[in-house]
């Protein structure tokens, strides 16, 4: 994804993203609630439901939530929001809980990027008797309502060894003594350019197990950003400052910034970028970061 930052002594103002998709209201305002069951043919039933405490938690930072017990990282993203949210639960069974949100794209507006970030705890049910289609997983689905079709590129379901780098084994053990996968928090983007006018939805979907037994458990964290333009302000800065660290949204693999004015220049290639001294107010700069394989809708 590619990303314009601009520096400025005084702040931008660029399009928002529609109300509370970020969470920022501290509720579940906006967004749909759903739960159900995950069976043993790997169908999804679910329906719409109020927050469900244990299924649908909203966290906040501050004071912040703590650490997850199984992955021992933030229970809230570290992006630097004020609040995040918890679906799915650490109970076994044949479970599914879902978050939706539906909003239009304004009209005219022809350049819509959604960034997520999200970690995840999965039970480990990959031991032979639990075929991927029945293991514990974190569905994206993004959705054209108004056209009644998918986006071209959805993103397959994330479970125990599907490949995507970052999984880590905790060193707590699920109550049924099988081993526990989790991943840090990381940020994905959803790329909507193209679609002014159109009505979508998003969903998030976790479930537990689709045997009968229902015998493991998956959760997932999921944190949205604010903007949702290519473009925001990257930094400010007052004139006697003597230097300016600027960063770009965490949780992607790669890097690389650039000016504008020299895009054959590549700046750095870490997160953060930092100028001693302060590069001239209204300087633009470019970033480029790559989700991790699998993770950008297009």
């Amino acid at each position: 994804m590619l990303l314009f930052l601009f520096l400025s002594g005084s702040r931008l103002t660029f399009a928002q993203c529609p109300p509370n998709i970020d969470f920022e209201a501290g509720t579940f305002n906006n967004w749909q609630c759903w739960w159900g069951s995950f069976n043993n043919m790997g169908v999804i039933n679910v329906n719409p439901t109020i927050p469900v405490t244990g299924r649908h938690d909203m966290l906040a930072d501050p004071p912040g939530n703590g650490l997850d017990y199984y992955g021992e990282f933030p229970k809230n993203c570290p992006n630097g929001s004020g609040h995040s949210i918890k679906i799915g639960n650490e109970t076994t069974g044949q479970t599914a809980d879902a978050v939706s949100y539906q909003f239009t794209i304004p009209v005219g507006q022809n350049t819509f990027n959604l960034i997520y970030h999200y970690a995840l705890v999965l039970n480990d049910a990959n031991n032979g008797s639990h075929p991927p289609l029945l293991q514990p997983r974190l569905i994206v689905s993004v959705e054209n309502i108004t056209d009644n079709t998918p986006l071209p590129c959805p993103l397959p379901p994330i479970v125990v060894g599907s490949g995507l780098p970052g999984f880590f084994d905790s060193r707590f053990t699920a109550p049924n003594g099988s081993a526990v996968r989790c991943k840090d928090w990381a940020a994905a983007s959803m790329k909507l350019d193209n679609l002014a006018g159109k009505t979508i939805r998003i969903t998030y979907t976790v479930t537990g197990c689709g045997l009968t037994n229902g015998s493991h458990f998956g959760y997932a964290y999921i944190d949205m950003n604010s903007e949702c333009s290519s473009s925001f302000v990257g930094a400010t800065y007052c004139p006697d400052d003597n230097f300016i660290n600027v960063t770009a949204p965490s949780g992607y693999q790669n890097y690389a910034w650039w000016n504008i004015t020299d895009p054959a220049t590549i700046l750095a290639t870490t997160q953060t970028i930092n100028f001693t001294p302060p590069p001239p107010a209204g300087t633009t700069l470019q970033v480029a970061f790559t989700p991790y394989a699998g993770l950008w809708l297009q």
